[in-house]
């Protein structure tokens, strides 16, 4: 599928993750960071994410399977497809182990990371991010199941994402069939149980957003007890869209990091 790009000063690359063609960018120096965008996300529109990381890590941001530039494969989007998808990128860029920044959907296939791939975990911040159905209230679990249908059918939704996802360069048709994808997913995913979150044993991360529209904070103060050790990053004017806390959440990203034991 075609693609333009209305950005001319970022250099991206490919590499082959299992049955599909992975897009990535590599921005800043420091600690290396992977960067898991939410649903629907992809590089193209996180810039202002990239150059405020990347003042302090070599921030390596990727489109996940059926987002932005990357191909889809074969089979279903998971989360936990998605988890292995980054030890994949991983393994490709010979990096034992990576700091992780999972926003949204990306924090659900963080905490997959953290659960099936601790080893490759250095630490995960986690924004925005949902840890089953149980943490929408009930105007934010509609929008989960109208937003990814409206968009599969090509139809316009009330937030305005699709015009923006076109106007970035996203192919329709590839649009409609990431819709279609995570529609799927959202019906039944996030499912992380308490139990889980109770075995990770990494640092973790929790960025609580008193003004997320989706997630409540009691919902993210409940993720930060539930992870054994969790730091919390208190962030009252923070929505669930990070990028203008962009700058914000590097410091506290570089600060948590810098206190751990390990490089």
């Amino acid at each position: 599928m075609a693609w333009t790009d209305p950005r001319t000063d970022r250099n991206g690359a490919f590499v082959r993750i299992d049955d599909f063609d992975m897009y990535y960018e590599v921005v800043g120096q420091g600690p290396p960071l992977l960067l898991l965008n939410g649903g629907f996300g992809m590089t193209s529109s996180i810039d202002v994410a990239l150059d405020a990381f990347g003042r302090h890590f070599r921030v390596h941001a990727i489109d996940a399977r059926g987002h932005g530039k990357s191909g889809f494969g074969e089979g279903p989007v998971t989360y936990a497809r998605e988890a292995a998808d980054a030890v994949g990128f991983m393994n490709a860029l010979e990096y034992g182990a990576m700091h992780v920044f999972g926003h949204s959907d990306g924090g659900c296939a963080a905490l997959h990371l953290l659960s099936d791939y601790p080893h490759r975990v250095l630490s995960a911040t986690l924004s925005g991010t949902p840890c089953n159905r149980d943490s929408y209230d009930a105007a934010a679990d509609a929008m989960t199941r109208e937003l990814p249908r409206l968009i599969a059918e090509g139809r316009e939704d009330p937030m305005g994402l699709s015009k923006i996802l076109l106007g970035l360069g996203m192919p329709a048709e590839k649009l409609a069939r990431l819709g279609a994808a995570l529609e799927r997913a959202w019906a039944t995913t996030p499912n992380i149980s308490a139990q889980m979150m109770g075995a990770i044993n990494r640092p973790v991360l929790v960025l609580e957003a008193h003004r997320d529209e989706y997630i409540a904070l009691e919902k993210f103060r409940a993720m930060t007890a539930a992870i054994p050790g969790a730091r919390a990053c208190d962030l009252p004017e923070m929505t669930h869209n990070f990028r203008p806390h962009a700058e914000e959440i590097g410091r506290a990203m570089a600060a948590f990091v810098a206190g751990l034991d390990h490089p």
